[in-house]
């Protein structure tokens, strides 16, 4: 590829960001070949030593991708090894955490590296928190992305602001952790990535609680099929289910 470094790198971190855009948004499968070229060429970035950060926490996206847990990891501890946890290293690991269905890798950016002032980190604390059932925390995010100004702030998220916010008040108004939240969201995750990967979903917050459903592209009987097995999952997991408040299941793509 030619260019500068800096333009190389800003190049491919667009490319990287078109693919996980689609695939967060849209829930379209990955182009293997696009896939395989824009990984050499992330490849290719990691030769130039001032890209070398960069370019691993690419290599890192990349494997997200494609759920292989294995690459990330190995990416990431490159990266940590030759430079430290740094707040990139952290925001990183925040935005594959719904992708790869691990709450931690959200919650060690809370607890170690809060993205104060950072737009770019609160707006990966801001996506992930509420695909991962982590309302509060994402309520959190929009306050403090609220005092940056942050132009076309919705336009910016992946995820809706009215819903979330409810889903927030909906916790804190009945006392509850969302972690607790996020803890059977995780399982449900795990039963789903079985079938397909995890992308999409609807979420309403009422009376009844909070409803999260997974957009699946399937026939009827199959997401019965889903529907049953992460309730299963979660009774057999929890000693408390915690049904009367959150409600998990798989909805048909539309």
């Amino acid at each position: 590829m030619a260019g500068t470094p800096a333009s190389v790198t800003h190049e491919l971190t667009e490319r990287v960001n078109e693919m996980w855009g689609d695939l967060t948004s849209g829930g379209q499968e990955i182009n293997e070949f696009a896939w395989k070229r824009l990984f050499r060429d992330i490849q290719k970035l990691q030769t130039a030593l001032e890209c070398k950060p960069d370019a691993l926490l690419l290599e890192a996206a990349m494997w997200a991708f494609k759920l292989d847990e294995e690459g990330v990891q190995r990416a990431l501890n490159i990266y940590s090894g030759w430079y430290g946890k740094t707040a990139a290293w952290y925001r990183a690991r925040a935005g594959f955490a719904p992708r790869l269905g691990r709450p931690q890798m959200l919650v060690d950016m809370i607890d170690n590296q809060y993205p104060v002032g950072d737009p770019h980190g609160l707006l990966t604390l801001l996506n992930s928190s509420a695909q991962m059932g982590m309302f509060v925390t994402a309520r959190r995010a929009i306050y403090d992305l609220d005092k940056l100004k942050i132009d076309d702030l919705p336009g910016k998220a992946y995820i809706r602001f009215e819903q979330t916010m409810q889903a927030a008040n909906y916790i804190t108004e009945n006392d509850l952790n969302e972690r607790d939240f996020a803890d059977r969201l995780q399982v449900a995750s795990e039963v789903i990535n079985k079938y397909a990967p995890v992308s999409v979903f609807s979420l309403e917050t009422g009376d009844f609680g909070v409803l999260f459903e997974y957009v699946l592209d399937f026939d009827i009987d199959k997401l019965i099929e889903i529907d049953n097995e992460i309730s299963d999952t979660i009774c057999v997991r929890f000693e408390d289910s915690l049904a009367q408040h959150i409600s998990i299941g798989v909805t048909p793509k539309r």
